[in-house]
């Protein structure tokens, strides 16, 4: 099939460029799945990388003018078929803002910048964010799940991690959070919800890393006593980062083969009698606090 010219497509490529837009199905085909397991194949009809907010208000516009239904894309790697459509694809990955504000700990983002990317940054200036898996957007991970990781448990979760978040509605308008007039976005409703909008833009905190950073990985018998445990250092806000960590977990991130880590299991739960770690990440500070306690 030879993808032709049409008029949606023109429009599209008027507003990011003709090497931005395609119905080209050899294109299409790799926006047409994710990495979840029980979402159908869905192959769209279009494909756009806007290179900025406005381009991506515009191209809001022209799809509610086409009633042509659209998706927005980080980096592909969500689980949850959010990033599929039978319509338009709106890839952000050409959204490469990064702006470090060291004097007031915080980092402007853009929509196609990776936790592994910023993190990266970040360390070099002596910072830390809270994200999620490496090869995940950042704003993709804040919009979808809230970010939940090891640190969490001292830099929080959800609308703890930003300070502002530019967004472009369902209609094409531009919202900031921090505006006093902004919808509330961020109200709980427990029960399925249309995407408020499309996040371009993320004003995140950024944390300091210290010099003296350490980890500890304290073993239990069973998962119940590594949680009890872990749950008192949260509360006695004793940590950077918290974890507690499964003997299944660990012997599989430790073996590159299935039959190695069937043994290293072994070992931890029949040799040595660990059921469980809880990872400790701090200063020396916490480390000589969390050697007194007992577990």
């Amino acid at each position: 099939e030879d993808p032709r010219p049409e008029p949606f497509l023109e429009k599209l490529q008027k507003i990011v460029g003709s090497r931005w837009a395609t119905n080209d199905p050899a294109h299409r085909i790799c926006y047409a799945h994710d990495p979840c397991p029980v979402s159908p194949e869905t192959l769209p009809d279009y494909v756009a990388l806007p290179a900025d907010t406005r381009q991506v208000q515009r191209i809001v516009r022209l799809c509610n003018r086409h009633r042509v239904p659209f998706a927005v894309r980080g980096n592909g790697s969500s689980v949850m078929g959010f990033v599929l459509t039978p319509g338009l694809v709106i890839d952000t990955v050409r959204m490469r803002e990064l702006r470090f504000d060291p004097g007031n700990w915080v980092v402007r983002v853009g929509a196609g910048i990776t936790a592994f990317e910023l993190q990266k940054e970040a360390q070099k200036r002596g910072f830390r964010v809270n994200a999620a898996e490496p090869s995940a957007s950042c704003i993709g991970n804040i919009m979808c799940s809230g970010i939940f990781s090891l640190f969490s448990a001292s830099y929080g979760t959800g609308a703890d991690n930003f300070v502002d978040l530019e967004m472009v509605d369902r209609r094409g308008r531009l919202i900031r959070l921090s505006d006093p007039g902004a919808p509330n976005l961020l109200a709980f409703q427990k029960t399925d919800a249309p995407l408020p909008g499309i996040c371009t833009r993320a004003a995140i905190r950024l944390h300091p890393v210290f010099a003296d950073e350490t980890a500890a990985a304290v073993p239990f018998q069973n998962r119940s006593a590594a949680v009890k445990f872990a749950r008192e250092l949260a509360a006695r806000r004793l940590g950077t980062g918290l974890g507690v960590l499964g003997t299944e977990y660990i012997s599989t991130f430790l073996s590159p083969s299935r039959e190695l880590a069937r043994q290293a299991r072994s070992l931890f739960a029949e040799d040595l009698g660990i059921g469980a770690l809880v990872l400790v990440l701090g200063d020396r500070h916490t480390l000589q606090a969390i050697r007194t306690m007992e577990v």
